[in-house]
């Protein structure tokens, strides 16, 4: 279902963009039904990494900080602190309107 998000979202720039972004939120929100902090806690993180993207894509900045802060919060579990460190950036400049 991840990979299907990723598709969709790709897909998105070539055509039909606000179906296919729809679409890879649907596909995103069905892959974390079963990548969850407690069983994969990696895969869930770049799942909401990319959820994230969707969302702000289509304009909903709001959802795509919550994505991003739930990402940053288990790469930093994970010991993952670039990838953690790179969301932080990414939520700190879209709050500041420098995105």
């Amino acid at each position: 279902q991840s990979n299907l998000g990723t598709a969709y979202a790709d897909l998105a720039a070539i055509k039909h963009r606000e179906e296919n972004l729809w679409r890879a939120i649907q596909a995103f929100e069905a892959a974390l039904q079963y990548l969850t902090p407690d069983t994969a806690p990696l895969d869930f993180a770049d799942t909401q990494r990319n959820l994230g993207l969707v969302y702000r894509d289509l304009g909903d900045i709001e959802k795509a900080i919550y994505c991003w802060r739930e990402a940053e919060h288990h790469y930093r579990q994970m010991g993952r602190i670039e990838d953690a460190d790179m969301m932080q950036r990414g939520i700190d400049s879209w709050i500041n309107g420098t995105e």
